[in-house]
């Protein structure tokens, strides 16, 4: 009897200090927990604030370019400004689309180049032609690689909606995007009257170029029924 007191009592004393110690683990866990909680909420309140500081910082710098081509009265200079507001609003877009999405890291393609595409035919007057712009693109990229490839989109875009279609034309751009397991295919296609033998003295193709080579990628311009523009790069 006495030894089986013993070891009762024993066995009791072990199992106590084992659930003290499983408590007190369970309260370094909880503890542990609430302040990687903390600490992810300030990242997301500084994620927050960085975006929503970069997209009003860019809207500030479009405003002065607005008010500057306001008082240009070369036509040259003007349409340069006007290229430069493109794609200053193409990286905004970028950020508001990531800032809508509640901190997301990465940005929604199919949203971005829709609006994208919406922005700049309605700029250049597209709809009164009778162009259509058609969006196909779904998937999501991170923000490193989706602020190249937007303002890729807008080189390609803006290059089709002021040369593809002379005199009023009607015709059809279309943006797809789709991938593999290794490759993103990125295309800008329209079937207007085609790139001219000489290309223009503009930045435009250098700087398809010069992005395509940030995204790690190949370029190539196709001039088979109107002007393809076509971009492959790694997943």
């Amino acid at each position: 009897f006495t030894v089986g007191m013993l070891m009762l009592i024993a066995l009791t004393a072990v199992t106590g200090e084992s659930l003290r110690q499983e408590t007190r683990l369970l309260r370094s866990f909880e503890q542990k927990t609430a302040e990687l909680t903390a600490a992810l909420g300030e990242k997301d309140v500084l994620f927050q604030e960085v975006h929503h500081r970069v997209k009003n910082n860019l809207q500030v710098i479009s405003s002065l370019l607005t008010m500057q081509s306001l008082h240009v009265g070369d036509d040259t200079a003007r349409a340069t400004l006007k290229d430069a507001l493109d794609r200053i609003h193409s990286m905004g877009l970028v950020h508001q689309t990531l800032y809508e999405r509640n901190l997301a890291a990465n940005v929604d393609l199919g949203v971005y180049f829709g609006r994208l595409a919406e922005a700049l035919a309605g700029s250049y007057g597209s709809g009164r032609g009778g162009v259509t712009v058609q969006v196909d693109v779904a998937g999501s990229l991170d923000l490193d690689r989706a602020v190249p490839l937007g303002l890729l989109a807008t080189e390609a875009l803006s290059n089709a909606l002021k040369h593809a279609f002379p005199d009023g034309r009607s015709g059809t751009i279309t943006i797809s995007l789709t991938h593999d397991e290794t490759q993103w295919h990125f295309t800008v296609r329209d079937d207007g009257v085609g790139m001219p033998a000489q290309p223009s003295k503009g930045i435009g193709l250098s700087l398809i170029r010069a992005l395509t080579r940030q995204l790690n990628g190949r370029s190539a311009v196709s001039k088979d029924g109107g002007t393809a523009v076509i971009v492959t790069f790694p997943v």
